[in-house]
């Protein structure tokens, strides 16, 4: 997903990550083309596919933030990417009626 901030579009993966920070992503060779390029890769070789992007595909949202139960159980658990500190400041904006801008 693509972000215009300014002059500058920024992707953003499925996990809410900036993409740019992503060492796939980065590197030269075998570049990563985004989520559904490399979701797609993995599944056509049979390996397991990103568990943020198979469930935001399945909830039919873009991201994690957009959904409506962010934070999940999925967050903390073994393949969570933001600290436990991170996603409860994001529950207590929730709960205070902080929404992103859909």
């Amino acid at each position: 997903m693509s972000f215009l901030i300014g002059m500058v579009s920024i992707q953003i993966g499925a996990c809410g990550i900036c993409c740019e920070y992503c060492p796939i992503y980065r590197r030269e060779e075998k570049r990563c083309l985004g989520c559904e390029w490399s979701n797609e890769q993995l599944r056509k070789s049979g390996y397991e596919i990103c568990a943020f992007w198979k469930c935001s595909k399945g909830k039919g949202v873009k991201c994690c933030f957009l959904c409506e139960e962010f934070p999940c159980q999925l967050h903390y658990g073994k393949k969570a990417i933001y600290t436990p500190e991170a996603l409860n400041i994001w529950k207590k904006l929730k709960e205070r009626g902080f929404e992103l801008n859909r």
